[in-house]
């Protein structure tokens, strides 16, 4: 969609790392989230910082909506 090259290696091994210490803080192990990558695309994000801020709101969305969630 971007139409540039990454190295698929360093996604995985890093996706690996944050699996395994996400285990020790009771973490469930996940892929990445490609529809959130895609929405960020189509929104115009092009650099690493826009993806750093979709986690952020993601991260401030369920902190804020926890309790909510917990009571489903």
């Amino acid at each position: 969609m971007t139409n540039t090259k990454h190295n698929s290696n360093k996604e995985l091994i890093g996706q690996g790392i944050g699996n395994a210490i996400a285990a020790f803080f009771g973490g469930i192990p996940g892929a990445g989230a490609t529809i959130r990558t895609v929405v960020n695309i189509d929104a115009g994000g092009k650099t690493k910082l826009s993806g750093m801020i979709a986690g952020i709101l993601l991260l401030i969305v369920l902190m804020v909506l926890g309790p909510l969630a917990s009571l489903i």
